[in-house]
Parts: structure tokens; sequence; C-alpha cells
């Protein structure tokens, strides 16, 4: 079963090679498959491991021996947190389809409007790991981040996975394959 890719790609001309997916997606065989599916299992794992933390901390929350309206409160703000990332998780989504069918490649991050350059994304994800190392090691300032920022980006662990299952991996991929879209209809042309 031949991909749209595959069959307009152009006769004797090397193919790109894409983060992650290195040249699989060309062909869409078995290893790209694969790492389709590993993607889709990390971002299963990461949304368990959210829902995990949340389902937690709602419940220690709600036995806790703590009055009621602070209960109230606090789960009425960690309800109000996760809507807020879930909808704006969802706009983001929703930005990348609609650009996509313009035949934009957009990402998530773009769609989110997180403007920082690779060395301010590289040196926040830095920031995370030593986050989650110190909770780890037994530290509970850092748990407790942790924790608030689970639920404050809940939404993007049901995007990222629902994401996961769209046609295309990445907007490398897509924009990958338009390209080659381009040049086959130029040849025809």
């Amino acid at each position: 079963m031949a991909t749209t890719a595959r069959k307009n790609a152009p006769q004797g001309r090397a193919v790109v090679s894409l983060p992650f997916l290195g040249r699989s997606w060309h062909r869409r065989g078995p290893s790209y498959w694969l790492r389709r599916a590993l993607w889709s299992f990390c971002c299963l794992l990461i949304l368990i491991v959210f829902s995990l933390v949340t389902g937690g901390l709602i419940n220690a929350i709600v036995t806790d021996s703590i009055p009621m309206w602070v209960r109230i409160l606090v789960l009425t703000l960690i309800a109000a947190a996760i809507m807020h990332s879930m909808i704006k998780a969802w706009d983001a989504f929703n930005v990348v389809n609609r650009a996509r069918k313009r035949g934009e490649a957009v990402s998530l991050a773009q769609a989110s409007g997180d403007n920082r350059t690779y060395r301010q994304r590289r040196r926040a994800s830095t920031g995370g790991a030593g986050l989650g190392a110190l909770a780890w090691a037994g530290s509970a300032a850092a748990g407790g981040l942790l924790v608030i920022s689970v639920v404050f980006n809940f939404g993007w662990g049901v995007v990222l996975f629902l994401a996961s299952f769209q046609r295309y991996f990445s907007p490398e991929e897509f924009q990958a394959v338009e390209q080659i879209k381009r040049q086959q209809q130029r040849r025809e042309d």
C-alpha cells in the first residue's frame, strides 16, 4: 500500500531526514509505525502519570481533615486550572489542524503562542528535569511544584496523546510531504 509521499516522491532525489522519524516517514514501513507506536505509548504514559498525580492530589484533599470550605475552594481551583489547560491545549490543537488544512506547518508550541527560542525551551526542559530529580530525591518543595505543574498542564497530556494518532507526526513531516506534493505538481505543469 503506497502512501502519497512515496507515490509522489521525486525519483533519484535524497529523502530528507526528520527528527525522530529519520527517513522512515517516506515509506511509512514497519520502522515508521514502530516509532509512531512508541511515541503514542510515551504519550499514554505521560497521561497516566498526570492522571495518577492529579487523582492522588484530589484524593488527599477530599480525605483530609481541613475545613469543608477550604477543601471546596482548593478543589474548585484545581478544576479551574485543569479546565484552563484543557481549553488552551484544545485551542492550540485546533489552530494546528486549521493551519494544516491551509497547507501550513505549525507546531503545538507555536499554536499556543510559545515564542521562546530553542535555547530558552531547552533551558526550561533542563529545569523541569532538575526539578523532577529533586522531587525524586525527596524534596517536598520540588514535589509540590511538580504536582502543581501537572494540574496546570493536564490538558496538554490529553492533547499530546490524541495528537499522536494524527496523520502526520510533526510539522516537519507535514512540511516534507507538502514539499513532495508541490514538486510533483511542478513536474506535471
